[in-house]
């Protein structure tokens, strides 16, 4: 018991003191509402790169899906991030014309997963290597609520993503962390999109704000830049 004792001392200790383990990804927001309407957007950030796509299947209902990737995997020294995600909900817009200020609002439920790799380097007299200090494994379940309004040549949203992340899965130094590795996180951000009918620029940035104390770190950041196609596919493949 006291060795248990000690090993759990050890392993908090440890992840107080390294990098963070849970890296949010760039918040959904998509504005898709006619049936067939698709939008691909492809995001550089920090943490990693990320490509997120938003389709409507039928009126008003939007399903997406997101995949993050850090852009150093082929350092061996470097970390490494990755998270796969899927949405489903509900969009408001009502109907107009495209070349006016319409409001917007939408909400998202979805799922995802994800993996965090802190890289350590080891060098002794014969020998330097590489070698991972913390891994951990976790998945998300998410809540996202959000609007603002519209328009053939830009978008300014609003949202707040309710994300629960759970670890279910974490590697301290060769030792399993132990005790309770999950917290809430409310991940309140801005979207701006600017450009053609087609294509756009788009940028987003807001916090990750943890509603509890956890044994593992967070990036408290979320911020991006990239580029957003828009097409509808019924329209396209006519």
């Amino acid at each position: 018991m006291k060795n248990l004792a000690y090993l759990t001392l050890i392993a908090i200790t440890l992840v107080a003191c390294t990098p963070p383990l849970y890296y949010p990804s760039m918040v959904q927001a998509p504005t898709v509402h006619e049936k067939g309407d698709l939008e691909i957007a492809t995001y550089m950030s920090p943490q990693f790169g990320q490509l997120q796509v938003a389709f409507a299947p039928h009126r008003s209902v939007v399903v997406g899906g997101e995949f993050g990737s850090d852009l150093n995997t082929n350092a061996t020294d470097s970390d490494e991030r990755r998270f796969y995600g899927l949405n489903a909900g509900y969009i408001l817009l009502p109907e107009g014309v495209e070349t006016r200020l319409r409001p917007t609002a939408h909400v998202l439920i979805g799922f995802g997963s994800g993996s965090t790799r802190t890289a350590g380097y080891f060098r002794n007299d014969l020998v330097s290597t590489a070698s991972y200090s913390m891994i951990g494994f976790y998945n998300r379940l998410q809540l996202t609520i959000g609007g603002g309004i519209t328009h053939r040549n830009v978008d300014l949203l609003f949202n707040s993503r309710l994300s629960r992340v759970s670890f279910y899965s974490l590697d301290v130094y060769g030792n399993t962390a132990l005790g309770d590795h999950e917290n809430a996180f409310v991940e309140p951000t801005m979207t701006i999109r600017a450009g053609g009918k087609h294509l756009k620029f788009v940028a987003q940035a807001g916090l990750s704000i943890p509603l509890s104390d956890a044994d593992f770190q967070s990036s408290p950041l979320i911020i991006g830049i990239g580029i957003q196609t828009d097409l509808n596919l019924e329209r396209f493949m006519k």
